[in-house]
C-alpha cells in the first residue's frame, strides 16, 4: 500500500503524531485514515484536519496483497510538508517505508525496530532515540541527542543504521550499544560518551569533549586532517595500524545508499543524499580509550594519501 499525505494546514500548536506509520496505516482506506485521531489522548484532532490523503494498493513486489490482517513490508507512506510541528512521527515503526519531503519536529523514528525511514529536510532532537534497527536516513541536518537513550534507559541505540547528509547537535551517539551511524557533515560537542559498543563515522570536523567514558565501539573520523580539536587525556598515544575491514564498512554503506536511491526512484520522490568519498588507504592511527573507565574503543583517524 502507498499512502500520500499532503500538508494542507500547518498547526499553530505541537502535534504528538505518533500514530503515523506505515504499520498503522496499512490496510486502510481513505476515509479511515482521515479520521484516525492524533494528538495524545486526543480525540478531536485527525489526520484529515492536517492532510489530504491518498492511497492506493497495488500488488506488492514480494506477490502478497496489503490488508489489514497483515503488515506488508513493502507499505510505503508519504508524507509532504514542513512537519516541523509533529513529533514523534514513525515511533516504533517496525516494518515498511516512511518518506517525508520537508522537516520534521523532534523524536522522529524514536524506539524504531526495522523499515526504512528517509527525511528529505531536517530533523529536530533526538532522533532516532532508542533505535534498535532498520535504517533512518535524513538528508539535511539533525538536532541534538541524535540515538540517544529513552527516558531512564542505560542504553542508547541498540541497532540499526543511521545516514546523516549534514550536520548533527550535541551528545550524538550517546551511551551507543550497538549499528552504525554515518555523519556527512559536521558534529556538535560531547558525542559518543560513555558509548558501549558499535560504530560512528564522521566526515566533517566534531566538537569538544567527545568519547569521555567511552568503554568499546569506534569512532573513524574520515578528515582528520581539517580536525580542531585533540583526544582527551584518557586515550593512548596513537599508532599507526592497518585494518582491512574498512572496505567492508564503506561497501555496506554504499550499499545501503543504493538500496535508498532505488527506493526513492520506485516511489518517485526526491534523495538529495551524496555519500563522502571514502578512502582507498587502510591505514588509519588509532587511539584505545577511555582508559581512565579502562575502556578499550577506538579513536581511528584515517590516513590519507597526502598524510602518508
Amino acid at each position: 500500500m502507498i499512502t500520500t499525505l499532503n500538508l494542507k494546514t500547518p498547526p499553530d500548536h505541537s502535534v504528538d503524531a505518533r500514530l503515523i506509520a506505515p504499520q498503522n496505516l496499512c490496510g486502510l482506506d481513505k476515509s479511515q485514515i482521515e479520521n484516525l485521531p492524533i494528538g495524545r489522548n486526543s480525540t478531536e484532532i485527525r489526520i484529515g484536519d492536517f492532510f489530504d490523503v491518498n492511497c492506493h494498493e497495488p500488488t506488492s513486489p514480494c506477490g502478497m496483497e496489503c490488508n489489514s490482517s497483515a503488515v506488508c513490508p513493502t507499505a510505503s507512506l508519504i508524507l509532504t510538508g514542513d512537519l516541523s510541528s509533529f513529533h514523534r512521527i514513525g515511533q516504533t515503526m517496525n516494518s515498511g517505508r516512511l518518506w517525508i519531503i520537508g522537516n520534521v519536529g523532534s523524536e522522529f523514528a524514536s524506539r524504531m525496530s526495522g523499515g526504512i525511514c528517509v527525511v528529505a529536510g531536517h530533523t529536530s532532537d533526538n532522533a532516532g532515540q532508542g533505535l534498535r534497527g532498520g535504517l533512518l536516513a535524513i538528508c539535511g541536518h539533525c538536532g541534538n541527542d541524535l540515538a540517544s537513550p529513552l527516558p531512564g534507559k542505560k542504553t542508547g541505540m541498540t541497532g540499526g543504521d543511521i545516514l546523516i547528509g549534514g550536520n548533527v547537535g550535541d551528545r550524538a551517539a550517546h551511551r551507543m550499544r550497538r549499528g552504525t551511524i554515518l555523519v556527512s557533515g559536521h558534529a556538535g560537542h560531547y558525542g559518543c560518551q560513555q558509548m558501549i559498543a558499535g560504530t560512528v563515522i564522521a566526515q566533517g570536523n566534531i566538537g569538544d569533549s567527545w568519547c569521555l567514558g567511552m568503554k568499546r565501539g569506534s569512532l573513524i573520523e574520515l578528515n582528520p586532517a581539517g580536525a580542531q580539536h585533540s583526544t582527551h587525556a584518557g586515550f593512548t598515544i596513537g599508532r599507526d595500524f592497518e585494518l582491512s575491514f574498512l572496505q567492508i564498512l564503506w561497501k555496506h554503506l554504499r550499499t545501503q545508499h543504493k538500496q535508498l536511491s532505488a527506493l526513492a526512484h520506485d516511489l518517485e520522490v526526491a534523495f538529495p543524499f551524496a555519500l563522502p568519498k571514502f578512502p582507498q588507504s587502510n591505514w588509519v592511527t588509532r587511539q584505545v580509550g577511555d582508559t581512565l573507565v579502562n575502556g578499550q574503543g577506538e579513536w581511528l583517524r584515517v590516513i590519507t594519501s597526502d598524510q602518508s
